[in-house]
């Protein structure tokens, strides 16, 4: 288990393999049409990989979660320490 994002919108946890996210709404709110993007940063805190931008088209109710491929493929420990996610796009559903 990770951060939550900074906007409250997704939680991010690991999977055991280390390829998928989980993604769960943190708002009171249903929302839809998420956008997310997968970043691993580096030792400075810059964004060192980005994966690629993950399109949901589902209705997360408040507290719901679903679970995406990161789209980084296997990583290390510390890749997973450094991994982040950037939601830059979301809907209230109606």
């Amino acid at each position: 288990q990770s951060g939550i994002d900074r906007r409250g919108f997704a939680r991010l946890e690991r999977d055991t393999q280390l390829t998928n996210l989980s993604v769960q709404n943190r708002a009171q709110v249903a929302v839809t049409n998420l956008q997310i993007t997968p970043v691993l940063l580096d030792a400075h805190g810059r964004v060192a990989q980005q994966g690629q931008v993950r399109q949901l088209r589902i209705t997360l109710k408040p507290g719901e979660t679903t679970t995406v491929d990161s789209g980084l493929g296997v990583m290390t420990a510390e890749q997973v320490a450094a991994l982040r996610v950037s939601v830059t796009s979301v809907q209230v559903a109606q």
